[in-house]
């Protein structure tokens, strides 16, 4: 072999290695912007941009335009084991195995890294869940609780002949490794954390515009002020400490904290639903969100284009339900330049239900379907720039079509304004 074979052959090794190395470090992901979406794998990321790599070619995303990046392959965890939860006032809900009060902070132990401890200061707490085992109507009651508003502190308890959980109000004067000293009608009381089920600190929740939001395969969010990915794991930056983590632990980064805005947050003008003779009088279809008539998730029947005639049904989080008779109408941002969602009828009346669906800005027409059930969903992205800046009441109106209203249940899901 001469000397030239030697060079050629290591060049093409030194080349495999670093072929490799750019291998190990595009990972797999659907990124989500204001300009559309792509499936792509991801190879950079900091606090100005991110670049991802295509079969075709490379591309550099501004943050600014950045909505969501999801992981596919980072599947949800199915926990098996006793676990709690730590809640805080900046928008971190944290799964934890156990936790410790010194002085005035807080340590965790997270699920997502058992050999790492979290620290957080007890003025950022807006709530606690013990570890324990918990079945779904305890997980029912503790979302609600900590989403309620309530103007003072509570102790969540569960009752000792019943079983069942309630809710205490009062004071918190202090918390120590103990338990809780509270302040129940003017008498303070101390409450050992053996007879706990949760606490939740009255606070103002801090709204941060333009916040990044990470979830975690174990269901924790995390809400970091600054993020870097290294290679395969991923460096989480917050007021006092960082945290590096594995990015196979991944599921969502979602940076569209004050560039989205949900249907379902935006100010209520008027919603109405007007019953039509073939209703029976006890019915109510008035205009549902979060959740469809039937009190089930949202979803919609998708045809399969790889076989003729399958169907698959999607589960959505966000969109309302609306009956045919309704109307909706929100107050949209100033700085709102496009509406986007997807509808279709409730796979559970899809046989039979069709209805005329209207967009209005003001009264601009702006987008008129017909939604036939067991069709594929409509999918619409409109433009809400140049219309008029005195026109921003939106209007949703859904109409009986031509065969009446049976089975008119209408899912208007993901349905959002972008700037």
């Amino acid at each position: 072999m001469n000397r030239y074979s030697v060079i050629l052959r290591a060049a093409v090794v030194v080349a495999l290695l670093q072929v490799s190395s750019l291998v190990v470090l595009a990972i797999d992901c659907e990124v989500q912007t204001l300009d559309g979406n792509s499936r792509a794998r991801l190879v950079s990321l900091d606090t100005q941009s991110l670049v991802i790599r295509s079969d075709r070619d490379e591309k550099t995303i501004r943050i600014s335009r950045l909505l969501q990046i999801k992981f596919p392959a980072n599947e949800v965890e199915i926990l098996d084991k006793e676990f709690g939860e730590v809640k805080t006032k900046q928008g971190s809900s944290i799964r934890v195995t156990d936790f410790q009060v010194r002085g005035d902070q807080i340590s965790l132990r997270p699920l997502f890294d058992l050999n790492q401890e979290f620290y957080l200061k007890k003025s950022d707490l807006k709530a606690i869940l013990l570890p324990q085992s918990l079945d779904d109507s305890d997980w029912k009651y503790w979302n609600q609780a900590c989403d309620s508003n309530v103007a003072t502190d509570r102790l969540i308890v569960r009752g000792r002949s019943s079983g069942g959980l309630r809710s205490i109000q009062g004071f918190i004067e202090s918390i120590d490794s103990e338990g809780v000293n509270f302040q129940l009608e003017g008498e303070s009381i101390n409450v050992g954390w053996n007879r706990l089920f949760g606490i939740i600190f009255y606070s103002e929740t801090m709204k941060q515009e333009d916040s990044l939001n990470v979830s975690l395969s174990d269901q924790s969010l995390l809400v970091p002020d600054s993020i870097l990915l290294d290679g395969n794991v991923i460096t989480l930056a917050f007021d006092n400490q960082s945290v590096t983590l594995p990015m196979d632990v991944i599921r969502v980064l979602d940076y569209s904290a004050g560039k989205i805005f949900w249907l379902g947050d935006l100010p209520l003008v008027k919603s109405e639903w007007k019953k039509s003779q073939d209703i029976p009088s006890f019915a109510n279809f008035d205009p549902s969100f979060g959740e469809s008539f039937q009190g089930l998730p949202l979803s919609l029947l998708h045809l399969d284009p790889r076989l003729e005639g399958a169907t698959k049904t999607a589960i959505y989080e966000k969109g309302v339900a609306l009956r045919s008779g309704s109307l909706l109408q929100v107050s949209i941002p100033p700085d709102g330049r496009r509406f986007k969602g997807l509808v279709g009828i409730d796979p559970q009346t899809s046989r039979s239900g069709s209805v005329d669906f209207k967009i209005l800005l003001g009264d601009q027409m702006l987008i008129q379907e017909s939604v036939v059930g067991g069709d594929h969903p409509v999918e619409f992205d409109i433009s809400l720039s140049g219309k008029g800046n005195n026109n921003r009441v939106l209007t949703i109106q859904v109409d009986a079509s031509t065969d009446g209203t049976s089975g008119d249940n209408l899912h208007l899901v993901n349905a959002r304004i972008t700037k």
